[in-house]
């Protein structure tokens, strides 16, 4: 099969997003590699993103099939249904407030075919204001995503990275859609990028392009984004939020690891990564009791010899501020 005869299809979600969604349809609709379709899933915008979407469907020079959800489902099943909904041989999702670089999905697309053992390929992405201005640095270095991650990625054991950190984002990436049924459903404890990464990578490479191939908006009323912390702001952060984000990652992990679980029989997991998901969970849980300990600047030193904060958190930044928070 020739890139020729492969279809590719873009997963876009919408939800009240007017106000920038013009932008993200045309950097669309110039691509140098056009999309064979873009599948629309809408979840009861209440503005007037359903007659954005519907004018540019009238001169977008390929299909493009709108949905609008009966009732609001919330982001992560939105992408679900819209992934689901894909007839390409690949997928690209899309969120309705970036703009993507031309060559966006002409690189993606070349990347997939050069590396037919690659589950998936993503990019960087130059980070940007509301007003498409940029701020100075990219994704990757907000993330701390070095060249060691991206490389560790591209072997068997890409989960190593993905236990640790989000580093995937969904704007950035294709996969093909063979492995939707590994995909989803994806669970509402996640965001969708990082179910779909760390699912992917849980049986293949995933391929990274250095070059950023969008601009990522980043604007107060977006549901997450990506901003560059120092070590002080990182930790103010940590301290307003307090330790309720580990009970939702405890949450996530539980979840993730069940869905692979009940998968192996159909798909290249290692039972290993079973049992490292297993230890992620008792080391959110160590984390938890710890902070709940009124001796906890004691017993901290205890549970960092266990070695969880190496392996699945950020060293010691994450044991002080389970110690300061």
């Amino acid at each position: 099969m020739t890139s020729h005869d492969i279809k590719l299809s873009v997963a876009l979600c919408t939800y009240n997003g007017h106000r920038y969604l013009y932008d993200q349809l045309e950097s669309i609709a110039n691509q140098s590699r056009k999309p064979d379709e873009l599948v629309v899933f809408d979840d009861r915008s209440t503005d007037r993103t359903i007659e954005v979407l519907e004018q540019f469907s009238k001169r977008a020079g390929f299909p493009v099939r709108i949905h609008s959800q009966p009732r609001n489902v919330g982001s992560t099943q939105n992408f679900t249904d819209a992934i689901r909904a894909c007839r390409g041989e690949i997928i690209a999702l899309a969120d309705q407030d970036d703009v993507w670089n031309h060559d966006k999905l002409e690189c993606l697309e070349k990347l997939l075919n050069e590396n037919p053992g690659a589950v998936m390929v993503y990019s960087d992405a130059e980070m940007v204001d509301e007003h498409l201005q940029p701020l100075g640095y990219r994704l990757w270095e907000a993330v701390g995503f070095s060249k060691r991650d991206r490389k560790i990625l591209e072997s068997v054991r890409g989960t190593d990275v993905l236990i640790r950190k989000f580093a995937v984002t969904g704007m950035t990436m294709a996969f093909r859609r063979v492995h939707v049924p590994l995909v989803t459903p994806i669970d509402r404890s996640w965001i969708h990028d990082g179910w779909i990464a760390f699912t992917l990578a849980s049986i293949g490479p995933l391929i990274g392009v250095e070059k950023p191939l969008v601009n990522y908006r980043q604007h107060g009323a977006q549901q997450v984004g990506e901003k560059k912390r120092s070590i002080y702001q990182n930790y103010l952060r940590a301290k307003m939020i307090g330790g309720k984000h580990l009970f939702a990652h405890r949450e996530m992990y539980c979840s993730i690891r069940d869905h692979l679980d009940r998968h192996q029989h159909q798909w290249p997991i290692d039972s290993l990564l079973i049992g490292q998901l297993d230890e992620k969970i008792r080391h959110l849980q160590d984390r938890i009791w710890l902070r709940e300990n009124r001796w906890r600047r004691i017993y901290g030193f205890i549970v960092w010899a266990s070695g969880g904060y190496r392996r699945f958190s950020f060293g010691w930044k994450s044991l002080l501020q389970d110690l300061l928070c």
